[in-house]
């Protein structure tokens, strides 16, 4: 990378640095966990300490552990999510361009439909329909406040 670009751009130096920490947790996750995430100890809600670092849950899991481990969940989900939004952007490029005036015109209108749609209804037509998963207000509130970006 250019070192002029990154003395710059000092917030892009923080962001690419903190992109590489998260996927070198990762990777070395099995290395630097202190316990097995999914193990179950008798002692429940242990508070930080030396043998946890984070403290363990309500079901005696290590939650820095589980921490770590997550890194590689969250990760894949944001490629794959990447990927397909990818996926979908080009094909929808390249079909417009190909064939032009009425496609590319009922394409963009679909696509200012999407642009238009408020983000906050969407989330809580995405939460309603999850209701039968979320039995809770709390969680349903979760799910709407984890959906919709202002």
């Amino acid at each position: 990378m250019n070192q002029r670009v990154l003395r710059e751009n000092p917030i892009g130096l923080i962001g690419l640095v903190i992109i590489v920490a998260v996927i070198v947790i990762a990777i070395l996750a099995p290395l630097l966990a202190p316990a097995d995430p999914t193990a179950q100890i008798a002692r429940r809600l242990l508070e930080p300490g030396g043998d946890h670092l984070m403290g363990t849950d309500e079901l005696g899991r290590d939650v820095f552990s589980r921490i770590l481990f997550g890194s590689r969940i969250s990760l894949y989900v944001g490629f794959v999510s990447v990927s397909i939004a990818v996926l979908l952007g080009v094909t929808t490029g390249v079909i417009s361009g190909f064939y032009g005036r009425h496609v590319d015109s009922i394409l963009m209108r679909f696509v200012d439909i999407v642009l238009a749609f408020p983000a906050l209804v969407l989330a809580i037509m995405i939460a309603s329909t999850s209701a039968g998963k979320a039995r809770t207000t709390s969680t349903k509130r979760i799910k709407i406040e984890s959906t919709w970006r202002p």
